[in-house]
């Protein structure tokens, strides 16, 4: 349907999504730019992740995973697979040379460049806007990196805008590294309905140069958000429910404040005889919302296939645009009084990194899935929001409060104290009028 109704222009020429193909150019337009990081001679593989800024591995790094497990952050099929990527990181080394990763949206503050740069001798394609400040602070960590990167460049600008120049980043990406199997990474970002359209584009992109490529030669990764519509295993539901029912802080205000608010808060996490588990966040809008169903559908789509997919849900991180935003940055604060944890941007990266490496070097990755739906909820990082008693969004308003309520205690008890004189002096009044 998308494919049908969307509409492709380029140089003047108007044609449908799926006729994209027919745009893509002849001979190459862009032309690749490598750069060899200043560490690469010197690069050994070693899978780690960025927690409080240092690099943590091996038993440490199993330990730390295992925790997050047992604090109900991630699920353990997410520890299974940093695990084995540690456990075979000789083969996942030899592996590395025969593959070459493509990052839609380099600079992203959510997504694997910065941390592939660091795995060892690795082949990355770095795809981001022709904006000269993005590039710098690309160039920076790409000179220092232990990473050969590919850069497209047209004329003496680097970058490529993936919305306007789909089909010449096709022809581009299609004859790059003809010998290695491209991994297609999918984590540009736009706001609003500009979403929607560098998705598309993206999406158009990914189906083409899989057919040029082959089967054999290319795979695809995607990053999904935790605030969005999935089903959860039986043992999440058991686990939720299990909470809700529990004596705890939230119990002593559900049963009256659930109902004054006709169900906005404290809501369930999960409905009766029901694996379905909604996060959906509706700030988002509903653009954010097509885009990701779009990137579902076409994950799905490709696995049906046999094409190789990587689509692991990554938890709620403090990047700097959300942290930028007061009430936002006040829930994501006040969540931990939820037992919901919102990761450090770079230990989400890294860790995420691992999944990625483990689902498309593991021959086996993925022989367990029996549904669809069960590509995403393998290996599920949500920072807690399944296992949850209570619907993400029913406490997220609460959780802002909560948040100021603690950072401005002051004010928070003037407040309260001037409600509950308020309360009384209502109340004397009432029983005045009556007598």
């Amino acid at each position: 349907y998308v494919y049908d109704k969307f509409m492709y222009e380029s140089n003047g020429e108007r044609v449908k999504l799926s006729m994209i193909k027919n745009l893509v150019p002849e001979f190459p337009v862009f032309a690749t730019e490598t750069v060899v990081g200043s560490r690469y001679d010197t690069a050994v593989f070693n899978p780690s992740i960025t927690v409080h800024d240092e690099q943590i591995s091996g038993q440490e790094l199993k330990t730390f995973t295992k925790d997050l497990v047992a604090r109900d952050y991630i699920e353990n099929s997410a520890a299974v697979k940093s695990d084995w990527v540690i456990e075979h990181k000789d083969d996942v080394q030899k592996d590395l040379e025969k593959l070459v990763f493509v990052v839609f949206g380099a600079g992203a503050a959510l997504g694997p460049f910065q941390h592939l740069l660091r795995l060892g001798k690795i082949s990355v394609v770095a795809v981001d806007v022709p904006v000269e400040p993005v590039w710098e602070g690309l160039m920076n960590s790409i000179n220092n990196s232990s990473a050969k990167v590919h850069i497209p460049r047209l004329g003496n600008s680097r970058g490529c805008d993936l919305i306007k120049q789909a089909p010449e980043i096709i022809r581009w990406l299609s004859d790059l590294e003809p010998g290695k199997r491209m991994v297609i990474g999918n984590y540009a970002y736009a706001d609003s309905a500009n979403f929607i359209k560098v998705t598309l584009a993206m999406d158009a992109i990914c189906a083409a140069v899989a057919e040029f490529r082959g089967r054999d030669r290319i795979a695809f990764s995607y990053l999904c958000s935790p605030t969005d519509i999935f089903t959860a295993p039986d043992e999440v539901v058991k686990c939720s429910r299990e909470k809700y029912n529990a004596l705890s802080f939230s119990s002593l205000f559900r049963p009256w404040l659930n109902p004054l608010s006709g169900g906005r808060f404290f809501t369930p996490n999960f409905a009766p005889d029901s694996n379905i588990v909604d996060c959906v966040i509706m700030q988002q809008g509903p653009n954010y919302a097509l885009a990701k169903r779009i990137q579902h559908w076409r994950a799905m789509i490709m696995r049906e296939k046999g094409y190789i997919v990587s689509s692991n849900i990554a938890p709620a991180s403090r990047t700097e645009s959300v942290m930028k935003q007061k009430l936002l940055k006040a829930a994501y604060d006040g969540s931990a009084y939820f037992d919901i944890n919102i990761f450090d941007p770079k230990t989400a990266n890294s860790l995420m990194t691992l999944l990625l490496l483990h689902d498309v070097c593991n021959p086996r990755a993925g022989e367990h899935i029996k549904h669809p739906f069960d590509l995403f909820s393998d290996g599920c990082c949500h920072g807690g929001m399944w296992r949850n008693p209570h619907r993400a969004r029913s406490i997220t308003e609460i959780a802002a409060v909560l948040n100021l309520m603690n950072q401005y205690k002051g004010p928070a008890l003037f407040v309260c104290g001037l409600l509950y004189g308020a309360a009384r002096t209502s109340r004397s009044a009432r029983l005045t009028s009556k007598i």
